[in-house]
């Protein structure tokens, strides 16, 4: 599947009469079809056009799920019209340290991985036999899919590239900074020491600049291979994580407070001191600007440096059950506004914010409202219900972490 087509992709069909618009997460699309065609008839095309199964398509017109049975003609659907197409689709990253870039890309969760390579190589040049894609951890095979692997809607995956030698796939265990924890990485012979690391920061957050590998104790360059340095199956290597200080601001509430901290540390080491500083309860996260900052990810992953400004939120998570039936968890902050919680779940999901109602008590709430104001006025957010494309059933229900 292609990224997000640059220009409007047409299908000619015999007898047409009509142009209708077909808006996905992925992209638009123009379909030329008759008024009298089902909609079963019109999934088969946009399936032809974008490639994506027609049991896997949830067409709307406004905030009408048209059945395939029905025709165009039934939902009054006219020539120009647009129609909203659901589907299993994935917002991805691929980070790729060699060539000191990252792409983003969209995906369906049923494509198989040399899919994405096919769409790397179209964007990068780089041919599909010529790189591995890790997860993880976890090199990935062509041949599966990236439900398979668990891969979900914002998930980053590395790519590293370089010449298969044909070599098989064994095990290599490091420690870091000399503690007892131990972990298991897969590597082949053929693997540079920067693909090596590559691995790692796909596992444990930790980035590359900060890694210095050792073996035998002598240090590992970048540029040579694993099989330089007779590393073979079982070998332990030695992971050594360098750091450096960094002020952070902090902001809680309408108050601001600094914290000096090392760009190696975990979010979660961080957010210990915080607690303790601050003797706050309930569950809390950290934001800079809209992104949340994972606990297991330390400040260097998110390139966050000195006198950075850091916002502290309570945490609100909704658990979105998506049209494709996947359960996604969408971060939130009591902060943002119904419109901002609208755009987060189009974004996050793909469900078209123009079909989504948030109502309380049957009463639809106010898009320039916060989460923090409805809790106020309403005392909980409990009674909350998202209601998608207008019909009697929720489509996701608030996990709130009351504090």
């Amino acid at each position: 599947m292609q990224e997000k087509p640059t220009i409007t992709e047409n299908l000619q069909v015999k007898g047409v009469e009509m142009q209708i618009v077909v808006r996905s997460f992925i992209g638009s699309y123009v379909l030329n079809v008759l008024a009298s065609s089902t909609i079963e008839c019109v999934k088969t095309v946009i399936q032809s056009v974008i490639g994506i199964p027609q049991k896997k398509q949830i067409l709307y017109y406004g905030k009408c799920k048209l059945e395939d049975a029905q025709t165009l003609a039934d939902y009054g659907i006219k020539d120009q019209s647009e129609l909203l197409m659901l589907g299993p689709f994935l917002k991805l990253f691929i980070k790729m340290p060699q060539a000191k870039s990252t792409i983003r890309i969209h995906a369906c969760n049923f494509e198989k991985v040399h899919d994405i390579k096919s769409i790397v190589w179209e964007r990068t040049g780089i041919p599909q036999d010529r790189h591995t894609l890790v997860y993880a951890g976890r090199s990935l095979d062509d041949e599966e899919t990236l439900s398979t692997y668990g891969i979900q809607n914002g998930s980053t995956l590395y790519g590293f590239f370089g010449l298969e030698d044909g070599s098989q796939e064994f095990k290599l265990f490091f420690n870091k900074n000399a503690a007892d924890e131990t972990y298991e990485v897969r590597v082949k012979s053929w693997y540079s020491i920067l693909d090596v690391k590559t691995i790692i920061e796909s596992m444990v957050g930790i980035p590359i600049d900060l890694q210095e590998l050792t073996y035998n104790q002598e240090k590992l360059r970048d540029c040579r291979k694993l099989a330089d340095y007779n590393i073979k199956h079982g070998c332990n290597i030695s992971l050594l994580v360098s750091s450096s200080p960094v002020q952070l601001f902090i902001k809680s509430g309408e108050e601001y407070f600094m914290l000096e901290v090392k760009n190696s540390e975990t979010i979660n080491e961080i957010m210990t001191n915080i607690l303790v500083k601050t003797d706050s309860t309930g569950k809390l996260n950290l934001f800079i600007g809209e992104t949340k900052l994972e606990e297991d990810r330390t400040l260097a992953h998110y390139d966050i440096q000195s006198s950075a400004f850091l916002q502290l939120e309570r945490a609100i998570q909704v658990n979105v059950t998506s049209p494709s039936g996947e359960v996604i968890t969408v971060d939130l902050k009591a902060t943002d506004d119904i419109d901002g919680v609208k755009d987060k779940i189009e974004d996050m999901c793909g469900i078209p914010w123009e079909i989504q109602t948030i109502t309380y008590l049957e009463d639809e709430l106010d898009g320039l409202y916060t989460l923090e104001d409805y809790e106020f006025h309403l005392g909980g957010l409990w009674g909350l219900r998202w209601l998608f494309g207008g019909t009697a059933w929720s489509f996701f229900w608030p996990s709130y972490a009351a504090v």
